[in-house]
């Protein structure tokens, strides 16, 4: 429950900031360990761990059950409850860590790839772990205590980023990928038991009623497998392993600012929700305010990463990697989409109709399956890239039209929202274009010389923009909006800050 003294909106935003903190810490550290690891490591060796991790999603797909969200939208959940959840997960990851190292064989003999068996046993041990997790530490969530959520993920991040650098150094091959996450599990295990006093009882209680929540989420789970690793197959069996390296580093580059953004904001958000799901009204407001938000900053971020991408991937991933460079534009688009219609998966699980979000889902597997499997035969990596493009404006259409007729609000209400960012985005794209094209006589070749051109670029171009949208903004006589929720938070945080410094 909130604070006392504290509504549930400011509590929600400060577990937005404590999310937002937790995403930037792991994904600075994801993004230094990227950087580090991409120089010190070949594309093959990204490829081979995510043919295996596939086979992973895939059993997890047919698994997922999605328990803590059940406990998170339960009401009143009892004792009973979590030791049902919990014994789930452990059942779950058993048998998903039997059948893995079954399927290691055929997995080596499908790809033609005999590094995949050894590699596919080691990652048996993945699920196992997380059915062993404590189930307590879902209540930090639930309860909206986002500081003890942050402490947990930050410190699993830290040391699975200890151990993979060192490890990359000395191997220099996919076992120092692997063990990396094999040290970030386990202490992810051992810190949820540490944070949490909840000591896990094996019970079947509330069987039933968990399978009555999780029988739309288990299809949920599988059409998300569908969508974010069948490429991983296709690719990996079509292409080979180095093919699919550079397609998943660019895939990882060009959903980076747009997935950092949205997922602490929905982390947040779905408790939250959870709480006034009753009150369409209140919920479809805040609905709104957070599309907002997340649309004044993922549809620039995705934007100026798109047209900035060979000089993006060439500073901070190196010339072995510039293959990857178109597909960075590509998906950059498809990230956007994505951060877009991220926040109506938090209201359908908020109003516990998990359906809604696994049909969005297969709109975009339907769209997505036939492009993939017929683009990347033709253009490699690159039609793949499209297919995803494709298909996500399909699942962004598909999940608006379902929002729409749940909160009972019309499609004029997402065009007020959407916009201004898109106006200012679009400035800012010509502007950046014309600019990269400009400057480049002042700039020379070495890696110093890019990176002050990138900064510089990223720069102008968040200037051109905030000028852009401001203006829009003004010409509607400042209409209510994320302009003036961004307004209503760093004026304040300016004034405290000033009269600390007086």
């Amino acid at each position: 429950m909130p604070e006392p003294g504290r509504s549930l909106s400011t509590t929600v935003a400060v577990g937005t900031i404590w999310t937002i903190g937790l995403r930037v810490v792991d994904r600075t550290i994801g993004l230094i360990s990227t950087v580090l690891l991409a120089r010190l490591l070949m594309p093959q060796d990204f490829g081979l761990v995510a043919m295996a991790m596939a086979i992973v999603a895939l059993l997890e797909a047919l698994t997922t059950l999605g328990v803590e969200s059940s406990l998170i939208s339960h009401r009143e959940p009892t004792k009973a409850h979590y030791d049902t959840a919990w014994t789930i997960n452990f059942a779950v990851g058993t048998v998903t860590a039997a059948v893995l190292l079954l399927l290691a064989a055929p997995a080596a003999q499908f790809y033609d790839e005999p590094r995949i068996l050894p590699v596919v046993c080691v990652v048996a041990t993945f699920p196992l772990l997380a059915g062993l997790t404590n189930i307590g530490v879902v209540d930090f969530r639930r309860n909206l205590q986002f500081q003890r959520d942050f402490m947990i993920g930050a410190l699993n991040k830290v040391v699975a980023f200890a151990a993979t650098v060192p490890l990359a150094f000395l191997l220099r091959n996919y076992w120092a990928l692997l063990a990396g996450m094999l040290v970030g599990r386990i202490a992810g295990l051992v810190q949820s038991y540490v944070m949490h006093p909840y000591r896990p009882r094996f019970s079947i209680a509330h069987l039933r009623e968990q399978i009555q929540f999780s029988q739309w989420m288990l299809l949920g789970g599988l059409l998300v497998f569908l969508r974010t690793r069948l490429a991983d197959f296709v690719l990996g069996k079509q292409l080979g392993a180095g093919a699919l390296g550079l397609f998943n580093m660019g895939r990882e580059i060009g959903t980076l600012p747009t997935s950092e953004i949205v997922a602490p904001i929905n982390r947040a958000i779905f408790p939250g929700y959870a709480k006034i799901a009753d009150d369409r009204v209140r919920l479809a407001d805040g609905f709104f305010r957070v599309l907002g938000i997340i649309a004044l900053v993922a549809i620039p971020a995705g934007a100026g990463l798109g047209v900035l991408s060979d000089l993006f991937v060439s500073v901070v991933l190196g010339a072995r990697w510039l293959e990857s460079a178109p597909i960075v534009t590509i998906i950059s688009f498809f990230g956007v989409t994505m951060a877009l219609q991220t926040n109506t998966g938090a209201v359908f699980m908020a109003l516990r109709q998990p359906k809604l979000q696994a049909l969005v889902h297969g709109c975009t597997v339907a769209a997505l399956l036939p492009l993939l499997v017929v683009w990347s035969r033709h253009d490699g990596i690159r039609g793949a890239a499209l297919a995803f493009a494709v298909s996500g404006i399909g699942s962004l259409l598909a999940s608006y039209a379902l929002a729409k007729q749940r909160l009972g609000v019309p499609y004029a209400r997402f065009v007020a929202v959407l916009w201004r960012p898109v106006v200012g985005s679009i400035g800012m794209l010509a502007i950046l274009r014309l600019a990269n094209a400009s400057t480049a006589p002042w700039f020379g070749s070495t890696a110093a010389q890019g990176l002050a051109k990138l900064i510089a670029l990223v720069t102008v171009g968040a200037i051109v923009y905030l000028l852009l949208v401001a203006a829009c903004w003004l010409a509607t006589g400042r209409s209510k909006g994320a302009e003036t929720e961004l307004m209503d938070i760093v004026l304040p945080a300016v004034e405290r800050f000033r009269a600390r410094s007086r």
